[in-house]
Order: C-alpha cells, then structure tokens, then sequence
C-alpha cells in the first residue's frame, strides 16, 4: 500500500476507535502487534483462498499468555473502523494461538482488498485494544480472469550460428596416480600411419597448470582388429615420466603402421589436486604423412566425463584450443512495449496484475511501479510462472494517462550454466490493470494488439551473467508517458504464453537494501580505475558520469584484486559481470544497470578521460529482502568477524532462489548448500515466505522418478542429468522440515509430503538391502573436504567420508524426516512405515559401516559427525564415536577436513557429547583451514573453500573458487545454538516452545543474541564477571521455555536475586544435563547467577 492511502486510513481508523472505545477503555497486559498475512505485511494480490493470518502478542508482565481472540476482516476501512467484521468477525474464540489462522469468512473474490484487526484476551480474561489495522488483497484467482494476451514487440532477430564449449576429453577421477585409463580411436579404414600428436588440455573453466593432466607415462598402440589381439606397441613412454609439454603439442614419431584403431594407456596419471588424478587431452590426431586421419572418428574409452566442455567426442573434433560455449546467439536488446489510455473521472483504486517471459520493468506515466527487481523472478516457468501485483492508484490520473515497459533475457532466455542462450527470444509481457473508478464503475486495461513496440531503445543487451550494455544516446524520454510520438513503433505481437501455471508471488520481492560507498580508489593501470567497496557484495554501481557524447565507458567487476592492483577476474567462468554505457554526453550521465547482478568487491572502471570522484560511485546492495531478524555478538572479536562474514554471504545469494554463488557463471539454487545453510539462514533472517516460493520450486524440479534435482530451479531435465544425488536431493525433505521447526508450517509439509516420500521411495527402490549403494547421480560426497585443499603440510586421502556411508546416512535423515512429516500431517499408517524404514536403515549402517570399537567406515571426521548427528548408532556408542572424531581432528593438525555438509554438523555434535571446549577451539582458530583463517586472509564473505586464498600462494589453482559463498558459513547455527543457546523445540514448533542452552567455554566471556521469531522477540545475553555467571533472558509473551544455566552449583542459582525455583515464573525442570541447572519459565524477562 502506498504511504498517502496508508496515512489516510491509519487516521480514519485511530478517530473511530477513539470514538468507540473511548467508554470501554481494555485493561488487558497483552497487546497484538506484527500483524501479517501469509508471512507478509499488508501483501498485495495473494493467491491463496483461505489466507493464513498471524500476529505477536507483547506484555511486560511475566507469564501472560493469550486465552482468546477476535478477527474483524472488513471490505473496507470504515467498516473495519466501526468494528463491522463484514467479510469475518470470529466473535470471542477461546485460544492461545497467534499463528496461522486460517481466514474463514465470506469466499474471496478476485482483486478484492480486505482490511482486518485483532484483539485478545490474556489469560486473566481482559480483552486488549484492538490492534492497528492491516491490509491485504486478492489476486486474479482464476486462469480466465486474466483478460490480457501475451504480447511481444516486432522485431527482428540474428540467425544464430551455435557453437559448443570445447575443452576437451577428461578421464574421469582416480584415487591412485597409478590407476589406469585409455582413449582409443577408430579412424574407419586401415591407414598407413607414422605419428600421433597429443594436444594438452588448456581449460578455459579451470585455473590449469601448462598441460593439464597430461598423461605423465603412458603407451600407444596401433591394431587392425577392435579387439586389439594383433596391437603393436608404437610407442612406449612407461617406464619413465614424461616431461610435461605445457601448451605446446606433443609429437611422437614412429615407423609407418597399418592401423585402423589407435589406442592411448596411461599408466601413471597426473593430479588435479589431493587425491585426484586423471588424464585429459584437448585433441589426439592419428598422422598419415602428417595429414590427420582421426578427425571425426569414432573414439571410445574406459571412462569419460561428460559435462559441460569435457567429452570423449571432443578428442577428436578437429578443435585445439580451448573456448566457452558460443550458442551464436546475438544478445538481444530489450524490448520496450507502451500502451496510452484514457480514465474518464476520478480513481478509487487500482492494481496491475503483471508477469513476463524475460526479466521486466514496469512505469506508469514517467514512474517505476516500485522499487522491486529482476521480476518475475526464477521459477520453472514452464510449470509455475509468478505474477506481480501493483497498487497503482497514486500513479494514474484522471484522462490521459501510458503504461510502459522493458523486458530482457534474464533466467528465462539467457546463459545458464551449461544451458545455452535461448536462439531468437521473444520476451513476453502479461498484463492486467484493474481500474475502480470513484463512481463505482471498472475500466481494464490489458495487453494485447493494441500495444506498440520496439527494441531501438538504450539497452543493447543485459543477462544476469555477462552485464549489460546501456547506450544513453538512445534513450526515448517520455516513451512511458501520454503523448509521447510512437509513430516508428511497430504493433505488438499477440503470441503465445510459453508458460505454466500463472501464481502470484510469495514472498519479498528483489529490492536494494542498502547502499555502501567505496573505501578507495587505485589507478594500477593509466587510465583504469579500481573502487575498493570495502566489501564483497552483490547488486551493481551506480555512477555519476562526466564525458564526451559517444564516449563509452566499461565497468568490470571482481571479489579479488591482483598483487599489482588490477582486479582479478579468474573465478568468473562464463559470467564477465562486465557493463558498458555510452554517454549522453550532457553533464548529467547516471548509470545503473537494469537486468543483471554482480559480485565483486572491485569495480574498475575504464574508458573515462578521468576518474569520477570516489563519491560517484555507489554500491547498490540488493536481494530477496526477506527481513533481518538474528543478531549475535561476542566478546571474543573473531567470532564478531565471522557472523559479518555469514550475514553478508547470505545477503548475497538471495535472488528469488538460494544460489551457491552471485558472482560466476552458475548461481543456481544449490539444493545442497541450502540444506546445510537453512537454519543459521533462518536464524539471520525471516525465511518463512521465501521457502514458501522456494520448496515449489523443488517439487516442479523432481524427476518422474521421484529423484530431487541437484538444484531447484532446473533448467535442465531431472529425469536426464542433475539429479538424485545424496545431501542434495535430501534438501527436499530437510528444509520443508526446517520450515516447520521453524515456523510451524504444517500446510507445507501437507503440500509437500508426497514428493518428500516420493524421493525416499526412489532411493529405497533402487537399494533393497538399506544400504545407498546404487543410483546416487553425480555423488558430490561431502564437498570441498580437506582431500581437496591445497595446503603444504596437511595430510591427505584422510577426510572424504566414502561415498555410500554419507549417502546411507541421509538416506537414514531423509526417511526419518518423512516418518515425521506424516506423524504432523495425520497419515498414521505412512508414520509407522517410514518410521520402521529409518530404523532398519540405521541397523543396516550399523553393522556394515560401524564396527564393534565405534570406528565408522573411512575413520574421517565427516563420517562420525554425520553418525553422530542423525542418530545412526546407539547411545552407548555415542562416546566411542565422539572420542574418535576428535582423534580425527587431531589427525589434520588440529583443524576441520570436513566439506560443506558435516562441519556444522560435526560442531553441533561435539558441543551435544561433551567436546564443547573443542568445538570453540575450532570455531576461534586463525590459521588455514578454518573461519577465522578466512578472516585473517581478507575475506568480507564466506568462501566456497577452506583456502580459498592463502597469503603467499595466492588463490587456490582451481577455477571453482568463490569467495562469496554460503555453505561452510553453516557454522553460524552452531553460534545460535551453542554461544547464544537459543533453540527451537520440535515437540512445539515455531517457538511456543523455546530452549535456551548458552555453552561458555575458552576465553569467551560473554555473549548475547536476540531472535524475532515468528511469535515474538527472544534474546540471551550472559556474561561472566566477578565470580559469577549471569544470564538475562527474554521470553516472548504467550510462549514457554526451559533455561539452561551453567553451573557447578545447582542450588545457588538465582533469579532476580532470590533462590531461583521460588522466584515468580520459575520452577526446577527434570530436564537438566551434567554441568547445567534447568528451569521451566513462563514468557517474560528473568536474570539468572550462579557462581563460576
């Protein structure tokens, strides 16, 4: 709602209330406050027909608690303010419940707009003031109700000349450098043959040394059978190791051979990193008088890997050099579509109901709609295609009055990944304007044929990859205004939708949160300027220009600089984040980009005759702007510095979905990363209505199979690749479940249980015996463990967890998941099944990979942490396996080897068996491999690896380096958890039930947090000063919540300076735990001591 309306009805709301209550002034100690609709504050075009309404109750009494409440839903302002219910009055219910009430009056209607209040009783029986007002709207509920078309702008398009990344063949990866692999090569015909040239790999996606795994011994031999029974050894280079030729090809001569199948074996393979090794080549020609007779012949071998540029056919392509995907589609420029319509009198109200095939921005008479971006947003579109509303009312006016807007690529035809550009994109506009006039009459306004369009306009070209390109010469002003002169325009295009089922948008749209202004700028290079923003984030800059018409300026964007100050883009892959605008040239240039993102902390701009002042740059920080909820804070500075580092990672990868990355050529929502984020997301933010958007996008990702993709949203086909994979397929279950621990979602859990036991029954199907040995597609393990550091010193071939222990161990999770997810939703007989499944599965565990002394197959720190955190063995062996966890540290000198899905795990599960001194060990270190090693090299956000950088090496060799990104920043649960101790109970979800359980432990001696959970603000806050422990603890109104005080002395803990368990509020629980003292609280504010 827009500020004058909201001012307007706030007034009219506040005399008549003070009108009628003015007799009957309440006397209650509670108050309803954070009122919302479907996680949302006053949320406009909602599709849901029987809305969930939520608030918090406040008191600044101890124990009081909600008894009853009352909700007046009315068609209007002055009905609400009358306290008339038109649409629904509860009367008087007898409840204490605040949370997802389920709106159950009159059936809404399409676009209506209904406006509500709540009051309550507390558990004295007072009834409160009524709440301040609060709104929402309906959307357009019915497919035919969308009275619009889709439209396009008429324009022509480059025929494209497609060509596919190239980098080579790659044997799949060997433990062993003495493990064996061959390529050979049918040429068709027998051929007198006399050479063959070996072509290293260069690739272009991987920071490579000179001849990347080439064959370091290897033979070739040389047959006229396919079976190789007469093969004649040509060359034999296996008994000592080949110099590595670096860039240059490899000729190796012999005398002329009859052949018709050439064969390559390589019995000593190079390394990629620890633990890694394999063979690749670019090319390998097959000579006859030096004339290549392999080039399209028939290649085969004992295993390849076959993704992206890597693929045995590319041994023999006739391609050398190495060169991204080139789909030989021209970038398009965005298409610009305007319409001009008359209102005969005055507006009471109106909303626009808009989505687009491509990204879009939408103006009405000269001004943007809101401030929201990149809409509609990323969904499988073909399935499930979001739509935006708009309350326009302020920005029409009576006569005369243009809507205009621009549409680009974005998810929906652009580069991603792997999936090429869309050839000839038609970029799409749906849109549905619903005027209420004041006289009671309705004007709609949608597109259709009457629309003009064109794309001659500013925007050459923008992809959420690669940038865009702005030519300011071009600029139309006035285009998105009544009378503009659209004569050279041409009629749009009435065509078809391409799309799924039309929804309305959940959750908090894409908006700037926040501007940072740089720190510095350098000039490395003449004429090249770099603006350190003091922070690796992600959006773009905004900049005020000065310069010649014509002049074009570039805008490069990078998370690391060089040693010699020139930004470092090496991590980027196919993303070069790159911008261009050409200057109008009139003193007054402003850029911002339109359809794309970046992540940098180095913007270097170049092309200017001078530097803009450092003031004329300005980093624009943007995201999906689900609310900052979490706050924690430590006396101990580095803990400090990795909660900035955790909260920034996130910002960061919220774009619609909850990518990996913001910054190179993927940013995909990673099913895995978010698995292993969800809770400290939670934690820092109020997720709730972006998972309501997001697990959609997981169920329209799902193999026929019951498969989960490697990431949701997929572009690619899950029945086909990307798909099935442990940890990451298990997101499925684990964040819906997060959602409800979280949040007490149980209609999500209802929505998405069959394709939760869907993926449950896949991997059971295709593993009888309990054992995850089968089907586990790309098998990513626990990613980036300590095997894949590149670190002098550190042991290796000691940190992965063999793959089918920490794929049974999720298997375990998952089903358990499932079992509980039918408990809530009331399917009993599913309960009892899939229950009984996850206890023969952890049977099965047990005794295949757990053996009598507690050693878990592969002895490695993510082996016991996963045993460990899903419960896969029984409570007597808990000591033996935390014992040797810790032995496992002790093996890597002292530092986690654990990838991105057991480090928090292996955290939690050392402070929950008695190794909580251990687990801050870990948390405070300040050496590679660790947080705090991140910190002391420079990090502003979490890195996707351990060494990411380390001084004096430089960036890791591997291309797959960001330093923006979310996963290992899991720690942060175990910060709320743990330090701070605030935690959700599962036996009474979405806090009415709240366990706070500070650990202190090293040198800290104090901490604090405070959490605006769904039903009410919670805060810890302990300290430790002389000679005694106290803890301040908020408990919100209405909820409960067990306190855990550390001590050594049960009996002498206080609370509000008198015996604890006879102050108000408190009694002794028979919870308790060695080294604690437990308390049942009712809500309100207590001060706990105890000496220490």
């Amino acid at each position: 709602m827009n500020a004058p309306r909201t001012l307007l009805l706030l007034t009219v709301f506040a005399l008549a209330n003070n009108a009628v209550h003015a007799d009957t002034i309440p006397s209650a100690a509670l108050s309803p406050e954070r009122l919302r609709c479907e996680y949302l504050v006053d949320p406009i075009g909602i599709d849901i027909v029987g809305p969930r309404l939520s608030w918090i109750v406040s008191s600044s009494e101890r124990g009081q608690r909600q008894s009853g409440y009352q909700i007046l839903v009315a068609s209007s302002p002055e009905q609400l303010a009358a306290d008339r219910g038109d649409l629904w009055d509860t009367g008087k219910v007898k409840s204490d419940e605040t949370i997802h009430l389920v709106y159950g009056g009159s059936p809404l209607k399409s676009g209506q707009q209904c406006y509500w209040k709540v009051r309550v009783w507390d558990h004295q029986g007072r009834p409160s003031a009524w709440s301040e007002p609060a709104t929402w709207s309906m959307g357009l509920l019915r497919p035919e109700e969308w009275q619009a078309e889709w439209i396009a702008a008429d324009v022509e398009f480059t025929e494209p000349k497609p060509r596919e990344a190239h980098n080579g063949y790659h044997s799949e990866f060997a433990k062993t450098a003495d493990a064996v692999k061959w390529v050979a090569v049918d040429l068709g015909d027998v051929h007198t043959i006399d050479a063959v040239r070996l072509h290293p790999a260069r690739p272009f996606d991987y920071q490579y040394k000179p001849g990347f795994l080439f064959p370091v011994r290897f033979k070739i031999e040389a047959a006229t059978k396919s079976d190789f029974s007469d093969a004649v050894t040509v060359v034999d280079r296996t008994k000592n190791d080949v110099s590595n030729p670096g860039a240059a090809a490899m000729l190796v001569e012999f005398a002329p051979t009859q052949a018709r199948y050439v064969r390559l074996t390589a019995n000593r393979l190079a390394e990629r990193d620890p633990g890694n090794f394999g063979m690749a080549l670019a090319e390998m020609e097959v000579l006859a008088d030096d004339k290549n007779t392999a080039t399209g012949a028939k290649p085969t071998s004992l295993d390849s890997i076959e993704v992206g540029a890597w693929s045995l056919a590319r041994l023999v392509d006739g391609r050398i050099a190495p060169e991204q995907a080139n789909p030989g589609v021209q970038p398009e420029p965005a298409s610009m579509l305007r319409k001009e319509f008359n209102l005969p009198g005055p507006i009471k109200r109106a909303t626009a109901y808009v989505t687009g095939l491509g990204l879009y921005d939408l103006s009405v008479n000269g001004r943007r709609v809101d401030d929201r971006l990149l809409a509609p947003e990323w969904t499988v579109h073909e399935k499930r295609l979001q739509y935006q509303a708009y309350d326009v009312t302020e920005l029409l006016r009576e006569g005369d009055n243009a809507i205009g807007a621009m549409l680009c690529e974005g998810w929906y035809a652009g580069l991603l990944m792997a999936r090429p550009p869309l050839p000839s994109p038609v970029f799409r506009l749906l849109l549905h304007l619903d005027v209420e006039m004041a006289d009671g009459t309705r004007k709609t306004v949608v597109s259709d044929g009457s629309w003009k369009g064109t794309n001659d306009g500013p925007i050459r070209e923008s992809s959420i990859y690669v940038g865009e390109v702005y030519d300011a010469r071009k600029e139309m002003p006035g285009w998105d205004e009544p009378g503009f002169d659209a004569d050279r325009w041409k009629s749009a295009l009435v065509v078809e939708g391409d799309a799924g089922r039309l929804v309305a948008q959940p959750n908090e749209p894409i908006r700037v949160t926040r501007e940072i202004n740089p720190v510095k700028v350098t000039e490395p290079t003449p004429g090249v300027y770099v603006y350190d923003m003091g922070q690796n984030m992600v959006g773009w800059c905004r900049a005020k220009l000065r310069g010649p018409r014509g002049t074009t300026v570039k805008f490069r964007h990078a998370e690391r600089l060089n040693d010699d100050g020139t930004i470092w883009p090496n991590n980027l892959g196919t993303a070069k984040q790159t911008d261009y605008y050409t200057l109008r040239g009139d003193g007054k240039d402003v850029y911002e980009p339109h359809f794309t993102y970046h992540g940098f902390r180095y913007c270097e701009i170049s092309g200017l005759p001078e530097a803009p002042p450092i003031e004329a740059v300005t980093g624009r920080v943007f995201h999906s702007a689900a609310p900052e909820v979490g706050s924690m804070e430590f006396s101990k500075p580095i803990l400090n510095e990795i909660v900035r580092l955790i909260i920034w990672s996130q910002r960061g990868n919220l774009h619609g979905t909850p990518t990996d990355c913001p910054q190179r050529g993927e940013r995909f929502g990673w099913m895995g990363d978010i698995q292993a984020f969800g809770q400290t997301a939670i934690f820092n933010m109020d997720m709730a209505a972006f998972f309501t958007k997001w697990v959609p996008d997981i169920r329209d990702s799902q193999a026929d199979d019951g498969r989960f993709s490697d990431f949701s949203p997929t572009p690619f086909d899950p029945n086909k690749s990307w798909s099935g994979v442990p940890a990451w397929g298990d997101a499925g279950t684990i964040v819906p479940w997060r959602v409800y621990q979280n949040y007490a979602d149980s209609r999500m859990l209802d929505e998405h249980f069959d394709s939760a036991r869907r993926w449950v029954d896949f991997i059971h199907r295709n593993n009888p015996n309990l054992l995850w040995q089968n089907n586990r597609g790309n098998d990513y393990n626990d990613w980036l463990h300590g095997d894949t550091l590149w670190l002098e010193g550190f042991p290796t071939g000691i940190s992965a967890i063999p793959n089918e222990v920490f794929a049974t161990a999720f298997f375990a999770h998952s089903t358990e998941i499932v079992a509980k997810m039918a408990e809530v939703t009331g399917r009993t007989k599913e309960a009892a099944k899939y229950g009984k499944l996850a206890q023969d599965i952890k049977k099965a565990f047990q005794k295949e990979y757990v053996d009598s002394e507690g050693k878990v197959r592969g002895d490695t720190q993510a082996g016991y942490a996963l045993a460990l955190a899903f419960d896969m063995v029984d409570e007597a062996q808990r000591p033996a396996l935390t014992k040797r966890l810790v032995e496992a540290i002790r093996r890597f000198k002292g530092h986690p080897s654990t990838g991105i899905q057991t480090t928090h795990r292996m955290m939690l599960e050392l402070s929950r068996n008695g190794q909580h001194e251990e687990a801050y060990r870990l948390a405070t270190l300040e050496t590679v491999p660790s947080w705090g090693g991140m910190v002391k090299m420079g990090a502003t956000t979490i890195w996707e690896r351990w060494d990411g950088y380390v001084k004096g090496r430089g960036p890791h060799r591997s291309g797959m380096n960001s330093f923006n990104h979310w996963a290992l920043g899991s720690v942060g649960e175990w910060m709320w958890r743990n330090l701070v101790g605030i935690n959700p109970d599962d036996s009474q979800p979405g806090y009415k039930h709240i366990v706070i359980r500070p650990r202190p432990a090293g040198d800290l001696t104090w901490a604090k947090g405070r959490y605006n959970s769904i039903r009410g603000p919670i805060e810890s806050d302990w300290k430790i000063a002389d000679g005694r422990f106290t803890l301040r603890v908020v408990v919100p109104a209405n909820t409960t919540a067990t306190v855990y005080v550390p001590t050594r002395q049960a009996d002498q803990v206080t609370e509000g300076g008198r015996p604890a368990e006879s102050s108000p509020g408190v009694r002794r629980s028979e919870r308790g735990e060695p080294g604690m003292a437990a308390f049942e609280v009712e809500s309100g504010e207590y001060a706990f001591s105890t000496p220490w």
